[in-house]
């Protein structure tokens, strides 16, 4: 692993969908994909609006260690 690399076990993982916490069901490796990808299971809160272009933020990390998302993220919530 690279210095300084982060890894979802040892991570805090949090993802808001449209500026309000998702509940992180799973963050981890994912069977058979190539090295490196993380899989994360989010549930949409029950109280982002329908719409397309819905703001995605995903941090891992503490505080001091964050890595996040890149801005203008998006997804469509039916």
């Amino acid at each position: 692993m690279a210095t300084g690399a982060l890894t979802v076990a040892d991570s805090t993982v949090r993802v808001d969908i449209a500026g309000q916490p998702a509940v992180v069901s799973y963050a981890g490796t994912c069977p058979g994909a190539v090295a490196g990808l993380v899989q994360i299971n989010a549930i949409v809160p029950p109280t982002v609006a329908a719409g397309a272009a819905t703001s995605i933020t995903v941090s891992i990390g503490t505080a001091q260690t964050a890595r996040q998302s890149q801005p203008g993220v998006t997804l469509v919530v039916k």
